[in-house]
């Protein structure tokens, strides 16, 4: 999954593999396998991959050994995971998280009623950060410059964000249109 992610972020960069070559010193051919799946970049190699399209090495960490399945791949999730953007939080406390996790988390507070009986409004939810989601994960996204937590639903090829409190319509995702990244997944 490394590599499908590197190759999206190049070509959205508009780069080639040339580019990325002369910035890192690495062999085109050697980038080719890594963004092929073949091979896997050593920490050096990611970091200077990384450093060459400006962004953080830190968030490739989270997905060693992970692959995307059929329905993530057919979707072609990679795209919505915002790697260039950092969450903004104001930090008031801290509480007990999951014990053993290799997962980027943290915690958010539910700011609306959206997702009510499931979790209410001021309740604290743990995010596994950068995360594809499959139909029907629970997920916090950014959408249209709001912060949401929704179910992640794939209605009829198309993506919807469906709140549990029928008070709030359902999002359809126009992907022309919106601006829409998927932040992380809300943890069980």
């Amino acid at each position: 999954m490394i590599g499908k992610i590197i190759k999206n972020i190049r070509i959205q960069r508009k780069m080639s593999l040339a580019d990325i070559s002369k910035i890192t010193k690495i062999d085109i051919g050697h980038l080719s396998h890594i963004e092929n799946g073949k091979r896997n970049p050593s920490y050096k190699a990611l970091k200077l991959i990384c450093g060459a399209l400006e962004i953080p090495v830190a968030q490739f960490l989270t997905y060693t050994g992970k692959e995307l399945n059929e329905g993530q791949e057919e979707y072609n999730y990679i795209q919505f995971i915002p790697f260039n953007l950092v969450p903004v939080v104001d930090i008031k406390e801290y509480i007990e998280g999951p014990c053993v996790t290799d997962k980027n988390v943290m915690a958010v507070i539910v700011s609306d009623d959206s997702m009510e009986d499931k979790y209410k409004k001021d309740s604290k939810v743990f995010v596994e950060l950068y995360t594809p989601l499959n139909h029907k994960d629970i997920g916090l996204f950014l959408f249209n410059n709001k912060i949401l937590i929704r179910e992640f639903v794939i209605k009829n090829d198309n993506i919807q964000l469906k709140a549990y409190n029928k008070k709030y319509e359902d999002i359809l995702i126009d992907m022309e249109k919106d601006n829409f990244k998927i932040i992380g997944k809300i943890m069980k």
